[in-house]
């Protein structure tokens, strides 16, 4: 379960680390006493939404599929239709970058190579609970921390 929660820390720092450290786009640090109650109390707020995504996705489907598709398969078809359920956010909303183009073409690279661990994480485990934790992370440290703490530049 550490793991679930971690990963998404760790890409976080590796992407926009580099974005900083390439000064594609700036950085704001935040003070570090807001960083940790945000990464403590902010992951049960980021749950919400986050265990109402995964009945559908690793309770429903994920259990549905195991009986007719391979692995591979249904790692392709969730994380397509988890794109796809996305999409509009992405094109009517301000769930992007400026760039729809780009939003999207990003937003198709994380969900599915996050489909794929979310996946993985709940059938080793026989749960929930680790996609849950993965996905909560995932959008608390995108969302509340590290998206917040970039200067948007041209190519951010």
């Amino acid at each position: 379960m550490s793991f679930a929660y971690i990963l998404p820390l760790l890409s976080c720092i590796l992407v926009y680390g580099y974005t900083w450290l390439t000064e594609l786009g700036g950085c704001a640090p935040m003070e570090i006493e807001q960083i940790l109650i945000m990464a403590i109390l902010g992951l049960f707020l980021s749950m919400i939404t986050a265990i109402g995504e995964e009945i559908g996705w690793r309770g429903f489907l994920l259990t549905e599929l195991r009986a007719t598709l391979s692995y591979k398969k249904i790692n392709f078809a969730i994380g397509i239709i988890w794109y796809l359920y996305h999409m509009p956010l992405i094109i009517f909303s301000n769930y992007n970058n400026g760039n729809k183009f780009s939003s999207a073409l990003c937003f198709f690279v994380m969900v599915m190579a996050m489909t794929t661990i979310a996946n993985t994480l709940c059938m080793e485990a026989n749960s929930m609970w680790p996609s849950i934790v993965l996905h909560s992370s995932h959008n608390l440290f995108v969302q509340s921390i590290f998206d917040k703490m970039t200067i948007n530049a041209s190519y951010t």
